[in-house]
């Protein structure tokens, strides 16, 4: 059975909302923050596509 982790439901999140211009849930910026907070890390002021899609990757932003 394939396991998917908390983070990557964020960003799966994160991005369908971007790419969708929508507002399903929490905002694509919020996601990340969750993330980025979690990490113990400064919260984004914004957020790209590009960076999303990075994070996904496992190269961060």
């Amino acid at each position: 059975m394939l396991g998917i982790c908390l983070a990557e439901m964020y960003l799966i999140s994160a991005e369908s909302n971007f790419r969708l211009n929508g507002d399903v849930g929490a905002a694509s910026l919020d996601d990340i923050n969750v993330l980025r907070e979690r990490a113990g890390v400064e919260n984004a002021g914004s957020i790209y596509l590009a960076a999303i899609l990075l994070e996904r990757k496992g190269h961060g932003f």
